[in-house]
């Protein structure tokens, strides 16, 4: 015999006009923003500036501009209603979102215009980042040490530890103060892979770096802001040249 009715009802609303129109970046909730108005060699710098003022990164420069913000994919609105001979009726409810990131990349001519634009999701980002560098000149500053908070898988048990990465002069390094014996350096030449992890937010990319050093294999999962993943690139990349 049945104790219990449970009615549950779900509704995915992705196409909800108010749903997919919120956007939000740097704390910030607003419309998302049109894309579509954007074109190479004719719109100018300062109608991309102004369409993602609420959007742009620190790491935009004279000749990069890099926005980041993420939208609503999806909501779900979802009910549940029970019944049961001893406590009687009952009823709960509410609203969902499942949110993915945008970026926006442009680059900008002698007059300026937009002569490069890219919008691209997260599995592209290093990817369209490597290609945007290769065509600014003067290139990043690589002189400088940049440090990065990291979290790391040790083989051959898969243990986890957290500390920091270090690179600077061509190497990298990994230092972690509550266990010194898993520090290591390798050169910048030893990274077989970069691409961004789950869990990023506007403000700040999860990093993936995979090292190949002899035949085994090191993941690291680093935090870095739009600007310090700029440097990051632009630094392996000088690595490999």
């Amino acid at each position: 015999m049945f104790r219990y009715v449970l009615l549950l009802l779900v509704a995915i609303t992705g196409s909800d006009a108010m749903a997919q129109n919120l956007a939000s970046a740097n704390g910030s909730v607003f419309p998302r923003p049109n894309v579509v108005f954007i074109r190479e060699g004719k719109t100018t710098r300062d109608e991309v500036l102004r369409a993602f003022e609420h959007m742009d990164t620190n790491a935009s420069m004279d000749g990069l501009f890099w926005a980041r913000w993420q939208q609503v994919k999806v909501q779900v609105e979802w009910f549940i209603a029970g019944a049961s001979p001893n406590v009687g009726m009952g009823a709960a409810g509410g609203s969902e979102r499942a949110w993915k990131i945008l970026n926006v990349f442009a680059l900008f001519d002698e007059s300026h215009s937009v002569r490069y634009y890219r919008l691209c999701k997260e599995t592209n980002v290093i990817s369209n980042l490597q290609d945007i560098l290769s065509q600014i000149d003067p290139a990043p500053d690589v002189s400088s040490d940049l440090v990065l908070p990291a979290s790391h898988h040790h083989p051959p048990f898969n243990s986890h530890g957290r500390g920091r990465v270090i690179f600077e002069k061509g190497a990298l390094s990994f230092e972690e103060p509550k266990t010194p014996e898993h520090n290591f350096g390798l050169p910048l030449s030893a990274i077989e892979r970069l691409n961004v992890a789950f869990g990023s937010s506007p403000e700040i990319l999860r990093l993936r770096l995979n090292l190949r050093q002899d035949k085994s294999s090191r993941e690291f999962i680093l935090e870095a802001s739009p600007s310090e993943t700029v440097r990051l690139v632009a630094l392996i990349d000088s690595a490999r040249r």
